[in-house]
């Protein structure tokens, strides 16, 4: 082969090949890059040749390079490797490659030093993300043996910082928890340099400073430039410490926030490392939150037991206590069902023993929605096998249990469908023995760990407590209860006593009254009904006179001078016209006590009436005739303005004289409650009738402007001597008598209603046509 030829055939497969190949002279000046530079390194033919090769290799590795070519100067033709160099790419960048150098100078086609260089960047950043990858792992799970190992939060939290900052090789490691009721983070755990406090104080509010601005977005916030970082104002802190990276992480449970964790690191941060602490918040989160969680179990199980005792000490109601325990337990445990059992034994069959007639009763449960309720089941498996046990004291527990009560207990389990069960006896010092507390899981299988059975322990000492002195309670009860019923009999009999023998009075009184009322009308009637008869005589006897003086006048109109003086002295003139109005008084007087005295009489009848059809308008006029006094003005009182609605009544069977004095009560309550008022005194009585089905009622409204009923009056608005009156101005009576009347002597109703505003108002509703009752009838 000519030389042309071998110079043509090596520049063609220098041309052809993929990886870079490059001719130096003996100075390391580039006298020829193959085209394949361009692709790999960004560099084109006229940027390279004629350019040393310190120009473009690392200054770190440029003595290797140098004495690799060194090397092939000393030994032509004999290759010289060199690995893992970097050479700057034309974006600024560096790659890296390993390299075959070979002394061709003496080479008549190629004259100069060939080096053969293939890139292994690819493969470096590979084995970077490997190793990476390896170191951030035994991180993850020295985090772990540190969050395993135990202890309290703040001792576990401080492992992992230490751990994080070790493993990082960070100055500044630290976590703080969310206090929920502050809304402050508080900082639990830090290693590394703190220094750094103003900035990333023990306690953070929400929101504040960059820490509370993680916490508050909820989202990490990662930079690896520190240094312009407007969120980072401890510049001297950075310099000093050479700081270019921080990543900060919000710590999450189920959408809670429990935490922050923060860092910095002297070097940028790759998105392995970003991922790595990114697990590592989640699992720290989780730990916190277990934490909490374990701290709120024994809180709970302190508050459970205190509540139960604040129950006992409270109430003393045995369903009550019991009901509250199974749904505390089951809800603390996270148990399925929980039940407390009573121990009923039966021994009615000779030929049977007696823990087989024995059973256990549910009386109180709390269960999972969905499942059906066992309350009053009686079970019966439970007993022969497992009421020994229980009556020493001992547990009963399915994953425990190995000897012959175990195939009892299976039996128990199977008529409730569980899986598994834990059994705890409570038994009361002064009584046999009481029950048993039971938690049902029926999902399958499960392990009771020494913390569930010591606070089911607790649970079941206060129970026992509680049973006992529930069962003293309801003894003391039931004697209390005793003696109260028999001083409330005792009470109600002389209240019963006392009201008839009041009644007896009043109707005794009122019968006397009747009879006195009657005899005074009788005495009155009769001498004003002579001076009533007469003023029709006297009106004439004065006409006739004054007729005899007229005639004289016109007769003798000049008259003598002592007659003329006479008339002149008595005002004849004034005298006629005055008599006349003197009579006419007089015989309005006369009318007016003529109809007091009938009302008097007919009240007095009305009291001895007795049940039947009764003209209740009548009693109404009556009843105001005899109060009519009360409504006119007197002195200061300036009188009460009467207003009568009276409707369409027919004759209602009722007792007259009650229904009267049923009046008479109301109507003069209303006067009394408007004789001091500083408001015009309105006394409104209306009547209608209501159809209610076939019964017609007749309804009597009474209705003042006083000032109302107070508040603490109103309880004892009809009992029997209550009353609000000054001594020696009411009995108490009134109103009670009035009840009595209307509800059970008439079976009508009494209705009230009372404003400040407006008054008071009473409406009386009577059946029309009553049936007469025995004791009603006269």
């Amino acid at each position: 082969m000519s030389f042309d030829e071998h110079q043509v055939n090596f520049q063609s497969l220098i041309e052809k090949a993929t990886d870079i190949v490059v001719i130096l002279d003996s100075c390391g000046i580039f006298r020829y890059v193959s085209p394949s530079t361009e692709g790999i390194l960004g560099y084109t033919s006229a940027e390279t040749v004629g350019q040393p090769v310190e120009n473009f290799v690392h200054p770190v590795d440029l003595p290797a390079v140098q004495g690799t070519i060194a090397a092939a100067l000393a030994q032509p033709g004999v290759s010289q490797r060199l690995s893992d160099y970097r050479v700057r790419h034309g974006d600024g960048s560096w790659r890296f490659f390993d390299a075959v150098t070979t002394n061709l100078l003496d080479d008549s086609a190629v004259r100069g030093i060939v080096v053969n260089c293939h890139d292994i960047t690819e493969r470096r950043l590979a084995d970077r993300v490997l190793i990476e990858r390896a170191r951030l792992s035994k991180l993850e799970a020295e985090v772990g043996a540190a969050l395993a190992s135990g202890g309290s939060l703040s001792e576990v939290l401080q492992r992992c910082t230490q751990t994080i900052a070790g493993a990082l090789q960070v100055p500044f490691v630290r976590v703080w928890t969310y206090n929920r009721e502050a809304r402050l983070l508080e900082l639990r755990a830090s290693a590394g340099q703190h220094s750094l406090v103003a900035e990333f104080p023990t306690y953070i509010p929400i929101g504040a400073s960059l820490v509370g601005a993680i916490a508050q977005s909820r989202q990490p916030y990662l930079t690896n430039c520190t240094a312009t970082d407007p969120n980072f104002e401890a510049r001297d802190w950075l310099d000093s410490e050479q700081v270019v990276a921080f990543a900060g992480y919000p710590l999450i449970v189920d959408d809670q926030l429990v935490g922050v964790m923060a860092l910095f690191g002297r070097r940028p941060m790759v998105s392995a490392e970003h991922g790595a602490l990114g697990w590592i918040a989640s699992v720290l989160a989780m730990a916190i939150d277990r934490a909490w969680a374990r701290e709120a179990l024994m809180s709970r199980r302190e508050a459970l037991l205190f509540r139960l005792a604040g129950q006992i000490r409270q109430s003393l109601d045995v369903e009550v206590v019991l009901q509250a325990a199974v749904q505390e337990i089951r809800s603390l445990l996270h148990v399925d069902r929980c039940l407390f059992l009573n121990y009923c034994p039966r021994p009615v069959n000779k030929d049977v023993t007696f823990l087989e007639q024995s059973y256990w009763e549910v009386a109180a449960e709390s269960a999972q929605g969905g499942l059906p309720s066992f309350v009053g089941k009686q079970l019966h498996g439970l007993a022969a096998g497992v009421a020994p046990l229980l009556l020493q004291w001992e547990i009963v527990c399915t994953d425990e249990v190995v000897r012959p009560a175990a195939i009892t207990v299976q039996e128990f389990l199977a008529q409730l469908s569980a899986g598994a069960a834990l059994i705890l006896p409570v038994q009361g010092s002064r009584t046999t023995f009481l029950g048993a507390v039971a938690c049902v899981e029926h999902r399958g299988d499960r392990i009771w760990s020494e913390s569930e059975v010591g606070l089911l322990r607790g649970v079941c000492d206060q129970l026992a407590i509680a049973l006992d002195q529930a069962a003293l309670y309801t003894d003391a009860q039931d004697k209390a209860r005793q003696a109260r019923d028999q001083a409330d009999r005792l009470a109600q009999a002389l209240d019963e006593l006392q009201s008839t023998q009041m009644q007896l009075f009043q109707s005794e009184k009122m019968s006397s009254l009747g009879q006195m009322v009657a005899g005074i009308a009788h005495e009155i009637n009769n001498p004003i009904a002579v001076v009533h008869g007469n003023l029709k005589y006297a009106r004439q006897y004065l006409a006739e006179l004054l007729r005899v003086i007229d005639t004289y006048r016109s007769t003798y109109p000049e008259a003598h001078e002592a007659i003329d003086q006479l008339l002149r002295d008595i005002d004849l003139t004034f005298v006629r016209q005055d008599f006349t109005k003197l009579l006419e008084a007089m015989g309005l007087a006369a009318e007016r006590i003529r109809q007091i005295v009938l009302s008097l009489r007919n009240f007095a009848r009305l009291d001895r009436a007795g049940m039947k059809p009764t003209n209740l308008h009548e009693c109404l006029d009556e009843t105001l005739t005899l109060l009519r006094h009360r409504l006119e003005p007197n002195g200061r009182f300036g009188g009460i303005q009467l207003e009568i609605d009276r409707g369409e009544l027919p004759l209602v069977t009722c007792h007259g004289g009650q229904m009267a004095q049923v009046l008479m009560n109301l109507i003069g309550n209303a006067i009394d409650a408007m004789e001091s008022i500083d408001r015009p005194a309105i006394l409104k009585i209306s009547t209608r009738l209501l159809s209610n089905g076939p019964q017609s009622i007749a309804e009597i409204a009474i209705r003042d402007s006083g000032y109302g009923i107070s508040d603490d009056i109103r309880p004892h608005l009809f009992n029997p001597f209550f009353t609000t009156k000054p001594v020696g101005r009411g009995t108490g009576l009134g109103l009670s008598i009035t009840y009595q009347i209307v509800v059970e002597n008439h079976g009508g109703t009494i209705d009230w209603t009372s404003d400040p505003e407006w008054g008071t108002e009473f409406v009386i509703r009577l059946p029309v046509l009553l049936p007469l009752p025995p004791s009603c009838r006269t």
